[in-house]
């Protein structure tokens, strides 16, 4: 073995060679085995385990590494931890210099009970995601975290059961306004038993606690810069803003209702239902809810209406404009067991069974209109919404005129047969000579 290498070796230590040597004669444990090398000894090793080592001026070698006495270790350690190198490097660097039965362990001790190391070590490996514990019931447990987007201010609130989500735009980010936010949520979907939130200073304020503390509900908080704590309000922070980034027609508040919508209404992935259904107990309709028909009920309700009309039976119904109060007609159509259609001087008018009364079959200047066909495209409607013309004031003119209040025309309503009325009919204007008038003259 090349004795020039052993001695780079040993120059490169703090401790020098000859110290390792005159430690090794001092030391009961280590002479021996100097002894056995020696040939002063017996040897009491096996031949296999003793040829391992050697001897160089006054120095054990295993191999190429120097043997090292228990008491100069403690000050090797020191040496390989030069630099704060961690346990992995002191090790590589051990295994080109020296050697004693249990070094990795000691190497490792040496370094766990560093200071400097200790305070300035980096993150352990981070754990699995622990979960919270499910929930068995809508809104038990919410969770809570405030976001900004372009400028706005929101406030997220998640239940974990449903997912149902609810966000408010703020102006302000202070616990009085966030506790009015939260205040009119749960004035509609009631007291949760469980509020989580990270460690903002608003969330554990005094306001808040004492809000908390009023109305029964326990407040929890993540580990303070540990964001995964409160994963589910994150999350839904990322869904608020990715919709929002995506659909950029009308206003903050339009764009934040239409994902909003848009989540209610979707199947969750884990739940497999919508978190409406699951928070209600139902589906709620959007645009897509169009494709789907209008589902008829087959229940009736025993009628307890005891004034009743036929179809062209003359009444007298309410009038709303102008001084004249009740005007005469005949029914047209019903709608149900309360609402009547009536036909007067080619109107129509929608009352309420209160709203008419039985007229005598005696009225003078009452026309027979009775070929005038009344016809209601869409069946499925209950109650189809028609043209209300209300009549001028002087109903004794043979041509009616259009009041200003008169509502569009439904497309499900047809009036045949009758004569056409311009929307924009001007006042009507007499067409007798007007002569000019004879003037007094004393």
């Amino acid at each position: 073995m090349p004795t020039q290498i052993h001695r780079v070796q040993l120059q490169t230590l703090p401790v020098t060679a000859k110290e390792i040597a005159d430690e090794i004669l001092n030391d009961d444990s280590v002479l021996s085995l100097y002894r056995q090398l020696q040939g002063i000894d017996p040897i009491r090793r096996k031949s296999q385990e003793l040829q391992e080592y050697s001897l160089q001026d006054g120095c054990i070698f295993r191999g190429e590494r120097v043997y090292i006495p228990p008491s100069l270790r403690s000050r090797i350690l020191k040496e390989l931890h030069v630099g704060h190198l961690g346990i992995v490097k002191c090790r590589q660097l051990a295994r080109c210099f020296v050697y004693w039965p249990g070094i990795d362990s000691d190497i490792q001790k040496e370094i766990s009970a560093c200071t400097e190391c200790a305070v300035n070590a980096k993150d352990p490996d981070r754990v699995k995601p622990h979960p919270w514990l499910p929930t068995e019931e809508p809104w038990q447990r919410v969770h809570f975290d405030c976001a900004q987007f372009e400028s706005k201010q929101m406030l997220i609130i998640v239940d974990s059961f449903s997912k149902w989500v609810e966000v408010y735009q703020l102006n302000s980010m202070s616990a009085s306004k966030l506790l009015e936010c939260l205040d009119e949520c749960f004035s509609r979907l009631g007291f949760p038993l469980v509020c989580v939130s990270d460690n903002a200073p608003q969330f554990v304020s005094d306001e808040f606690s004492s809000f908390f503390k009023t109305n029964g509900i326990e407040h929890r908080t993540s580990a303070p810069y540990c964001p995964i704590s409160n994963g589910q309000a994150e999350r839904f922070v990322q869904i608020i803003k990715s919709g929002l980034k995506t659909d950029k027609i009308g206003s903050f508040q339009e764009r934040l209702n239409r994902v909003l919508l848009s989540y209610r209404r979707a199947p969750n992935v884990v739940t497999g239902k919508s978190p409406a259904e699951l928070l209600f107990g139902r589906k709620i309709r959007s645009r897509i809810s169009l494709v789907l028909p209008v589902k008829k009920s087959d229940t009736k309700l025993p009628s307890n209406v005891k004034r009743k009309f036929d179809i062209g039976d003359l009444v007298h119904f309410r009038l709303y404009s102008g001084s004249q109060k009740w005007s005469t007609g005949k029914i047209q159509k019903k709608a149900g067991d309360v609402i009547y259609y009536i036909r007067f001087n080619n109107q129509v008018h929608k009352r309420h069974v209160n709203q008419i009364r039985k007229a005598s079959s005696s009225i003078p200047n009452c026309r027979d209109e009775t070929n005038f066909e009344f016809q209601v495209l869409n069946e499925n409607e209950d109650q189809p919404v028609v043209r209300d013309f209300q009549t001028e004031e002087n109903v004794g003119h043979g041509s009616p005129s259009v009041s200003p209040n008169a509502r569009h025309v439904s497309p499900n309503v047809s009036l045949n047969d009758s004569p056409k009325i311009s929307p924009n009919l001007g006042p009507r204007r007499s067409k007798r000579e007007k002569r000019k008038p004879i003037r007094f003259s004393p």
